[in-house]
């Protein structure tokens, strides 16, 4: 089902005390029931220098991307790319007009390879499409943008192990640099997030030792991906496995190195870290929420922290992989999350499964949170904007 519709919701979720207005939910989009968004991971929606918005979703036929024009209350079908085996889609913006998606394609029983989309808000509207030489399976594609380059992670699995990579395009000559290892070979890694500024490019993942739980490590560069420095350990919880961690970074704010937000989950916790020396040292780790899973941050550059996750309905008997137990999580600090605030924000109250809460900066005062409704007969794009 492929009906769009507008439905503002009456009830305002509107709080003078806390500081940040959320005035309406919007229904993007109407979904068959076998659609969905991207990766917990990876961005799910951008906005160009003009207030337009932009949207991917994928049926695993297609990758469709919706578009909102400024001040418009409809979206509507801007692009629709049919494949075999489509995987779930990331979506950034590269210079605020080249709008950018990854994702993932089936081309045997054995292997995924990574397709990358782009196009240019202002000049045409021609899609150009390219592939990412890789030698094995390659999984759960995230990427950044900066400096006229479009840096791309992703898990590649081969015959023993599972391997973090990494590659740079170039939109100038439109060519993929050689993927690259970042992880340790011989151990498997996974869930790699991504995030840059300018030549700076912040990556993170979890790695699973035989015998240990999974723990959250980082890599940078300051060169856009042409070397790399040291693999940092930068979790420092041993009891329980640590997933799908996330990265943050604010340029501006406190030092002249700025500061990296890093976020991930495990036992059922949400927790925070942050670095102010590009990722060689790290902070004890906050709790952000102690019922939620799947965390997504975004920040500003003057001490604000959004983070999104999706939160567990049924906190005696959580399980984070029954999507209708799930809700939509939020909580944000305006002190560089020295604090939060409470984190049941933007919960619905809904009975269907609300999933895939995500984060995004529009400007230094206006972010958008976006998830998917899971119904019994279809799914639902949702979101709302949040101002302060």
């Amino acid at each position: 089902m492929n009906k769009f519709l507008i439905v503002l919701i009456l009830v305002s979720n509107i709080s003078e005390a806390q500081n940040i207005n959320m005035p309406s939910t919007v229904t993007v989009a109407e979904i068959s029931s076998d659609s969905y968004l991207g990766y917990n991971n990876a961005n799910l929606i951008c906005y160009d220098k003009n207030g337009n918005g932009y949207i991917a979703y994928t049926n695993k036929k297609s990758v469709n991307i919706l578009f909102n024009k400024k001040d418009s209350e409809k979206w509507e079908y801007y692009y629709k790319y049919n494949g075999n085996g489509i995987g779930l889609p990331a979506i950034n913006i590269l210079n605020d007009t080249l709008v950018c998606v990854v994702w993932t394609e089936k081309i045997d029983d054995a292997k995924n390879e990574i397709k990358l989309l782009y196009f240019s808000t202002e000049t045409d509207t021609v899609k150009y499409i390219f592939t990412l030489p890789t030698i094995f399976n390659s999984i759960a594609p995230s990427f950044a943008t900066g400096d006229k380059k479009i840096y791309v992670t992703w898990c590649e699995t081969n015959f023993q192990d599972t391997v973090i990579k990494f590659s740079a395009f170039n939109i100038m000559t439109n060519l993929f640099s050689e993927p690259e290892d970042l992880s340790i070979i011989g151990i498997k890694s996974d869930c790699p997030g991504i995030n840059s500024s300018g030549e700076n490019v912040f990556v993170c993942w979890r790695d699973s030792k035989l015998g240990e739980n999974q723990k959250i490590y980082t890599r940078v560069s300051t060169n856009g991906g042409k070397n790399w420095g040291d693999i940092t350990l930068a979790s420092h919880i041993d009891e329980f496995d640590l997933i799908d961690p996330v990265i943050s970074y604010s340029k501006n704010y406190q030092t002249e190195t700025g500061v990296l937000y890093l976020s991930y989950f495990g036992n059922n916790k949400i927790f925070l870290q942050k670095s102010y020396d590009l990722g060689k040292t790290w902070s004890s780790e906050v709790i952000v929420s102690n019922n939620g899973a799947f965390p997504r941050i975004a920040n500003n550059d003057s001490g604000f922290v959004l983070i999104s996750f999706e939160y567990l309905k049924t906190p005696e008997n959580p399980n984070v992989f029954i999507d209708s137990l799930k809700d939509v999580g939020l909580a944000y600090s305006f002190d560089n999350s020295n604090t939060f605030s409470d984190d049941t924000l933007a919960r619905t109250f809904e009975n269907a499964g609300n999933v895939l809460g995500s984060v995004y900066k529009i400007t230094e005062n206006e972010f958008v949170l976006i998830w998917l409704s899971k119904l019994k007969t279809h799914n639902k794009i949702n979101l709302s904007k949040i101002y302060f």
